[in-house]
C-alpha cells in the first residue's frame, strides 16, 4: 500500500517520528512510496542529519526486522492494561 513519506513517518514510535519529519527534505506530504523503509530512503539525507547516518542505518535495520511492530504491541498492550487498572480503581474507591 502506498502513503506519503510523511504519513509513513507518522507512524513511527517516539523519538524517531519526530526526527524523522524534522529531517525531511523532500516533498514528504505529496511523494508517495510504498513501504516505511522506503521512506526512510527517500526521505533524507541520513548523513546530513544531526542523528547522523549510523544512527538512521540502525532504525532503517530495526524496522526490517519488524522490530518497531512488535514493540509498538507491546506498548500499546501495557498502556490498555494500565488503563483498565485505573479504571477498576476508580470503581472500587
Amino acid at each position: 500500500m502506498e502513503k506519503t513519506i510523511e504519513q509513513w513517518f507518522q507512524e513511527l514510535p517516539e523519538p524517531y517520528r519526530t526526527k524523522a519529519l524534522e529531517n525531511c527534505t523532500s516533498p514528504i506530504d505529496n511523494e508517495m512510496v510504498g513501504s516505511m523503509m522506503d521512506a526512510l530512503a527517500s526521505g533524507f539525507l541520513w548523513q546530513d542529519t544531526p542523528e547522523g547516518e549510523a544512527y538512521w542505518d540502525d532504525v532503517f535495520l530495526t524496522i526490517q526486522a519488524n522490530e518497531f511492530d512488535d514493540n509498538h504491541h507491546e506498548e500499546q498492550q501495557y498502556e490498555a492494561e494500565q488503563e483498565d487498572n485505573a479504571n477498576r480503581t476508580e470503581f472500587t474507591d
